[in-house]
């Protein structure tokens, strides 16, 4: 399957539709830290939910149903010392405590939410690569404190926050 393209010219691909009992299931795969599990848990869940919703809005646009949203995680290195600590918060969320990949079911964000927010992203992101400028880069919470820009952003080579800051030599 190829990558949906959406009216915003932004394209992705799910990692799974299903229809199961009469209900349509949207589905992505997350291999994560604890720590982005725990962050899901008190109510941190921007990027994956915003990614998700885009696929449902392009999947609903082209006519597939979804009735619900969920990902299963995959926890890197999970060891018994991540599991403890971990757990507290699985528990407080409601889900199994002894979960070593919680399902995390995902809310519906509204779609003129979704649209307004990629076809933003996506203006803002041509205008720098056409040599306008960045009138509004990534928030540091989308630029996951720096570290997204490091290894995961295929243009940071035209972000200001990507570059290191030069500093004048002491004399």
């Amino acid at each position: 399957m190829a990558g949906l393209r959406s009216s915003a010219g932004v394209a992705g691909l799910p990692d799974f539709y299903v229809c199961e009992n009469g209900r349509h299931t949207l589905w992505d795969y997350k291999s994560t830290t604890p720590f982005k599990v725990q962050r899901w848990l008190e109510g941190d869940r921007f990027d994956w939910s915003y990614q998700i919703n885009h696929y449902r809005v392009e999947l609903e646009e082209r006519g597939y149903a979804v009735d619900e949203m969920k990902i299963q995680t995959f926890i890197k290195g999970y060891t018994p010392r991540m599991h403890r600590s971990l757990a507290k918060y699985l528990e407080a969320a409601g889900y199994d405590p002894t979960d070593a990949g919680p399902v995390l079911v995902v809310d519906h964000i509204p779609d003129a939410v979704i649209k307004e927010y990629f076809t933003r992203k996506r203006g803002e992101l041509m205008a720098a690569l056409s040599g306008q400028g960045w009138s509004e880069p990534c928030t540091d919470h989308e630029r996951w404190g720096g570290r997204k820009c490091k290894g995961y952003c295929s243009v940071a080579e035209f972000c200001p926050f990507s570059k290191p800051v030069e500093t004048e030599a002491a004399e």
